[in-house]
């Protein structure tokens, strides 16, 4: 089977590959007779200029197994904030844990902060693609590879107070690091080389870390 660029992201699962405009855009599957293919579509935004200003979505050219074109495509919105902020159970997450993660997957820890202190910057050492969620509240997208961003910004608000659990989701879109952490830094990661640093293990499973370690430099 193959299927053409996206022009945006797609994770067929069990996780084959991924397409994108700037990248790869043909995949051949193999599968087994009465398999389910699923493409999940990221939302990259648009090109207004140069040569791709015709920046559609979606699958441009049809997917064919053999020489069928496949149709009756069942096509739906993933409602993920939703998801996060009322659905989400830590005791789901520890049920669901995956042997190896593979593709997209969700992370979840709770963490407590040491001190009222002010906002902080989110650091993914390792991590790859994929969105960020604290305490419900959807911060933002990370993407490390391509940067230039690697921290993202933490309101303080966002944060519960000393001695309440803070919970953050990630959906981890490719891969994570061999042991996944997140550190929360005094400063963005910018041109700047030194930070206060909080950090924490997490894992596809949900931990709860009773204190965070505190680090001198990072």
């Amino acid at each position: 089977m193959r299927s053409s660029s996206s022009h945006r992201s797609s994770y067929p699962q069990v996780f084959q590959g991924v397409l994108e405009r700037n990248m790869k855009y043909k995949l051949f599957l193999t599968g087994k007779v009465g398999a389910k293919l699923d493409v999940l579509l990221e939302n990259m935004g648009r090109l207004s200029f140069g040569s791709n200003h015709s920046d559609f979505k979606g699958l441009l050219e049809p997917p064919i197994l053999g020489q069928r074109i496949l149709t009756q495509w069942l096509m739906f919105p993933l409602k993920v904030d939703k998801l996060v902020k009322w659905w989400f159970p830590l005791q789901l997450l520890k049920r669901s844990r995956p042997q190896t993660p593979s593709g997209p997957t969700f992370y979840s820890t709770t963490f407590k902060i040491l001190d009222s202190g002010g906002d902080t910057f989110l650091f993914l050492p390792g991590w790859t693609k994929g969105q960020v969620w604290i305490n419900g509240f959807n911060l933002g997208r990370y993407w490390t590879k391509w940067g230039p961003q690697q921290t993202l910004y933490v309101p303080r608000p966002l944060l519960l107070p000393r001695g309440a659990l803070n919970k953050i989701t990630l959906l981890e879109l490719e891969n994570v690091p061999s042991q996944p952490q997140i550190q929360f830094l005094d400063s963005p990661i910018l041109n700047s080389t030194s930070h206060k640093t909080y950090i924490y293990s997490l894992s596809a499973d949900t931990q709860s870390a009773s204190e965070p370690m505190e680090l001198s430099g990072h």
